[in-house]
């Protein structure tokens, strides 16, 4: 648990806390943080919805703890023009659980980074704009 929430959440603030004033100079300032739908207490809460049943808590826990970083950011700096985004880039196909065509697709669930780099490209050209402060994904926005 320490690992992955060093990773996950005291990693990302540190590096938000020393670049924060050079990125308010900006006369739009972005901020994006990566988390994850399995961050959603709402999620984890409801049958329903893909990954409710999936086991991984200080995982879980962690991107929930970064979400309220972002969160809280974006309280302290919007009136300063910060635009603070939580970004869930979706199950993508990686090789973080493992090389086989099978394990880097998800069993086929998994989708090309391709769309989570136009997620993010959407919210760096203020398309998402009216979304500040929320949990986003490609088709919309998150509940907590």
């Amino acid at each position: 648990m320490e690992a992955t929430f060093k990773t996950n959440v005291i990693g990302p603030a540190l590096v938000m806390e020393a670049f924060r004033p050079l990125l308010l100079k900006s006369k739009s300032p972005y901020s994006i943080y990566v988390s994850s739908s399995l961050g959603s207490i709402a999620a984890a809460q409801d049958p329903s919805v893909y990954g409710y049943d999936v086991y991984v808590p200080a995982y879980r826990m962690s991107k929930s703890a970064l979400d309220m970083w972002a969160v809280q950011e974006d309280r302290m700096y919007r009136k300063e023009g910060l635009k603070t985004f939580v970004m869930c880039p979706g199950y993508v196909v990686s090789n973080l659980r493992g090389k086989s065509e099978e394990a880097r697709n998800g069993g086929g669930f998994a989708s090309s980074p391709v769309v989570s780099g136009e997620t993010m490209l959407s919210i760096i050209e203020g398309k998402r704009d009216s979304d500040v402060g929320k949990f986003v994904h490609k088709d919309g926005v998150y509940p907590w």
